[in-house]
């Protein structure tokens, strides 16, 4: 915008309505620059203001006309169409969007060499307490994983703080800014903060050194009570009711309420905390909890419903996954794959899918929800052989199994066995059907792409040959930028599909013994398929009728779930 200096008669009229300047030839001005809507301004330093010509929406159907009424400014640049009232100390060096709204603040400030909270190194996920992670705006879960994953390699942690820096150094302002149609009442303190478009702050405490994300489509909201300090807040997040946040980051669509404490974290997308607590926490995407004696620490696993008795339980058991504890007495008795044949296990495989509305921004965190993936089966498949191991050497006989201190019963370790069998076919046949119904003749189990041991890289599944690989091309420069390794984490998560047909025709051969696939294979891989599938759909139901008579559910949620199965069994068939 070109702005020009005021005339003798505005200056007049400005004085006539108690606005003063400790220079008026500092004040510049739009073209269209009307003075009749500024009363009681004092103006310090170099102030450029734009026009005053229309009304703005402060709530609801309540429009007041846009103006700057009882008001300190220094250092300030004011858009078109902003209402600015009620500044009971100063805005100070800022840079203020159009159509904002600021009412009833203390302090606006930005002190000189400020980061806006990016660049500052914090320890998250790490169990030694060791900084490991540069927060900065286009931090999302795969490059934050990478960096704690690895955090023993020296150069490749040298080489990405280098590449983090100059993309921080290339876009920091030279002074706070405040974002179109941004909305900031009842606040007491902003600090060294960059606040994004249509972001609203609330009743907020104090916001300092922090970089607020939005636009208009994915605004974020800091509500009541709310001190944020010397973090990054991503696209749609909200924080609300006294949540204390301070050197974290906290990604797209996230929510933290309800007095929850974070320090020195990484919260990624969707993810829901209230009342609680978080330190040095590493929360993957869809990691959830409401419970006030919650306290996350050290690396959390995503799509995880802390405090959630089914959920929690599972979740934790690395070795033998889907698995379930009970407490009787002095003893803890596992049932292995327990989990997967409940019908809370199949409310969250739909409710996960919905959830993952995360924004699809250039630094998004990719969430990939799949249940049964080339990582997940792998794990299974490896549970399945410890428990067969464990029936061979235990004796098959024996009516109880020790495992890392905790007691398999008999028919449980059996029922283990069968549920993650159960769980291979059904990926197994799904893989398959998906392949051969659009092209009978297609030969998968050539190429080496894919196979060998996957990852889940903060939710982005690939085999761990393409993860080695993107830290060596950082290291020799073959991915020169913050933008070249988002590219490839977005190239990976697009080839997922062509990686998983790999893996899983050379990991139906070995589960079958077979060196090639012919039509009679597939029709029995497909036969299994079924089998398995109504098995599981069978257990799903009787488990959820079960919910039904503990009145853990009502009749409604049960007759819901059991129509969706009869959808999802007629589509199979």
């Amino acid at each position: 915008m070109t702005y020009r200096k005021l005339t003798d008669d505005e200056i007049a009229l400005l004085e006539d309505n108690n606005c003063r300047a400790d220079d008026w030839e500092s004040v510049n001005v739009s073209d269209d620059f009307n003075p009749a809507y500024l009363r009681d301004v004092a103006f310090y330093g170099e102030v450029n203001l734009g026009d005053f010509d229309r009304n703005i929406e402060i709530s609801p159907g309540f429009l007041k006309h846009s103006g700057i009424y009882r008001a300190t400014l220094r250092n300030v640049t004011v858009g078109d169409n902003c209402l600015i009232e009620h500044v009971n100390n100063y805005i100070n060096n800022y840079t203020i969007g159009d159509n904002c709204y600021i009412s009833n603040v203390a302090t606006i400030e930005t002190i000189e060499g400020t980061t806006y909270g990016q660049g500052n190194i914090i320890s998250a996920g790490s169990p030694s307490g060791e900084s490991n992670l540069m927060l900065f705006t286009r931090l999302n879960s795969q490059l934050a994983a990478l960096m704690v994953k690895y955090s023993h390699d020296k150069e490749l942690h040298t080489t990405l703080r280098k590449l983090i820096k100059d993309d921080v150094d290339a876009q920091q302002p030279e002074r706070g800014t405040i974002g179109e149609g941004a909305k900031i009442v009842n606040t007491v303190e902003i600090t060294n903060s960059i606040l994004g478009d249509y972001c609203e702050v609330n009743g907020a405490c104090r916001l300092s050194d922090v970089t607020i994300m939005g636009t208009a489509d994915t605004s974020v909201f800091i509500g009541t009570g709310v001190i944020c300090e010397n973090s990054v807040i991503g696209d749609g997040a909200s924080l609300l009711n006294h949540a204390i946040v301070q050197d974290c980051l906290i990604g797209e669509e996230c929510k933290i309420s309800n007095g929850f404490t974070a320090a020195e974290s990484v919260i990624f997308a969707n993810s829901c905390l209230s009342k609680g607590e978080a330190t040095n926490a590493f929360c993957l995407p869809f990691t959830t909890s409401h419970h006030k004696n919650s306290r996350l620490t050290g690396y959390v696993t995503g799509l995880y419903n802390i405090g959630d008795n089914d959920f929690e339980q599972c979740s934790a058991l690395r070795l033998l996954p889907y698995s379930s504890l009970i407490r009787q007495g002095n003893n803890t008795f596992l049932a292995p794959g327990a989990y997967i044949t409940t019908a809370a296990h199949y409310r969250n495989i739909r409710q996960w899918a919905r959830r993952g509305m995360q924004i699809k921004s250039a630094s998004g965190s990719i969430v990939n929800t799949a249940w049964l993936s080339p990582f997940t089966v792998n794990q299974i498949a490896k549970a399945r052989q410890t428990l067969e191991n464990l029936h061979e050497i235990s004796g098959k006989d024996a009516p109880y199994y020790s495992f890392n201190g905790l007691i398999i019963r008999h028919d449980d370790l059996l029922k283990g066995i069968q549920n993650y069998d159960m769980a291979m076919h059904i990926y197994m046949g799904t893989m398959f059907k998906n392949i051969y119904k659009y092209d009978p003749e297609l030969d998968e189990t050539t190429g080496n792409a894919g196979q060998g041991e996957w990852d889940n890289l903060a939710g982005l599944l690939l085999p761990f040959s393409e993860e080695r690989q993107i830290t060596e091309d950082i290291k020799d420069g073959s991915l020169e930028s913050i933008d070249a390794i988002l590219r490839r984490f977005d190239e990976m998560n697009a080839e997922y599909s062509d990686f998983q047909r790999v893996w899983n025709c050379q990991f139906t051969l070995n589960y079958y013994q077979l060196t090639r696939l012919t039509p009679t294979d597939i029709s029995m891989i497909h036969d299994d398929f079924l089998k398995a599938r109504q098995a599981w759909t069978n257990e799903i139901r009787q488990d959820a009728e079960r919910e039904y008579q503990e009145n853990k559910i009502n009749r409604e949620t049960l007759e819901a779930l059991s129509a969706q199965l009869d959808r999802e069994t007629d589509n199979e068939n």
